[in-house]
């Protein structure tokens, strides 16, 4: 008896189109550019607005856009959306005439989703494609939901056709509108390998259908070199602006801190002025009413704080006052140079605090 084994061939998981387009598409955007033209006529103007309806793929996540150039050409706006429905005014970087593909930038909080960059030169006839664009007429008279964010799938028909300026062109199997302009062009890995730019409708008069273009992602290095360098320069000028702020912080945390310290220079200056007076109050009452021992308790009290708490303490101006009051009582000067004597015995070991109270004795004995 004979058995017949089955072989089990091993084979690639591929994504599915749902898995595929479900990545991607939240990086495909809409995009609006808006031709505004006026018109005289006696007594009025008449203002027209022209759209024109394309897609684009965003290959950074700080908004840089790739589109069709012919989508934006003449715009004076030009709005890019997102599937969230969010809008954003978006400014020209650059325009390659030559490829027909626009760098643009649209200014965004966070992060967005980007496509992946696939390898064209692998790219055979018959491999799977998707698209996803806004196939919407070029004149917006339609719903404002109407037809976003629509999925086509097909094949590659042919991976060596030429443009008129020698561009390398894929041959599309599938239906392209005239708002897929600009949009990506998927591989079966969700890699974008060409950029939708055109389609063919007739040929020597007869109709056709499912014949579009697509330019090779490869034709875009201009572009994708532009956009390297700008956004270096980008980054570069960030830094220079951070730099800047970090001096101008610098700067106004300098300033705050002198005007804090002078502020509490000046409370500690005035409080000091509010015990002089205090101390200098109590004693002119010790001084004018003899009180020989309210005074000798009151300067011993003054000297020794003075002198060990704080050094930068000036007993100038209270002795000034002090000399000015011996006329009235003689005995005040003698005083002070005891007690300054018996403070300076008290210190013993402490050469610098003896030095000051040596130099107000000085002062005593010029007096």
């Amino acid at each position: 008896m004979i058995l017949f084994v089955p072989y089990v061939f091993a084979q690639e998981l591929l994504p599915t189109v749902a898995d595929v387009v479900n990545e991607v598409s939240p990086a495909v955007v809409l995009i609006k550019g808006e031709k505004i033209s006026q018109t005289y006529q006696p007594g009025r103007v008449i203002v027209k607005h022209d759209y024109r309806i394309g897609s684009g793929f965003i290959i950074d996540p700080a908004g840089y856009i790739l589109t069709c150039h012919h989508i934006i050409s003449d715009a004076d706006n030009i709005e890019v959306e997102l599937k969230s429905g969010e809008k954003y005014e978006a400014k020209i970087l650059k325009i390659d005439k030559k490829t027909d593909i626009s760098l643009l930038k649209i200014s965004h909080r966070k992060p967005l989703p980007q496509v992946k960059i696939g390898d064209p030169t692998k790219v055979r006839e018959g491999n799977p494609i998707i698209i996803i664009g806004n196939p919407l007429p070029q004149q917006v008279n339609m719903p404002p939901k109407a037809f976003k964010h629509s999925v086509a799938c097909g094949v590659i028909g042919s991976t060596e056709r030429v443009s008129n300026n020698n561009l390398h062109l894929f041959q599309l199997s599938l239906p392209v509108n005239f708002g897929n302009s600009g949009g990506p062009l998927f591989n079966e890995y969700g890699e974008v390998i060409g950029i939708v730019n055109s389609k063919m409708l007739t040929f020597n008069g007869y109709p056709l259908e499912g014949v579009g273009f697509a330019l090779s992602i490869e034709e875009a290095k201009g572009i994708f070199n532009e956009f390297t360098v700008y956004k270096r320069k980008e980054k570069l000028t960030l830094s220079d602006d951070l730099s800047k702020d970090k001096v101008k912080l610098l700067i106004l945390l300098a300033i705050i801190a002198v005007l804090l310290t002078s502020i509490l220079f000046f409370r500690i200056s005035q409080n000091r002025w509010r015990q002089y007076k205090f101390i200098k109050k109590k004693l002119y009452k010790c001084v004018y009413a003899g009180d020989y021992q309210g005074f000798s308790t009151i300067i011993h009290k003054i000297l020794k704080n003075s002198f060990i708490k704080d050094k930068n303490y000036s007993l100038e101006p209270l002795m000034n006052d002090l000399f000015l009051l011996q006329t009235r009582q003689p005995w005040i000067v003698t005083e002070l140079s005891n007690q300054l004597k018996d403070l300076s015995t008290r210190l013993d070991g402490r050469l610098d605090l003896q030095r000051e109270i040596m130099k107000y004795q000085v002062k005593c004995k010029v007096k």
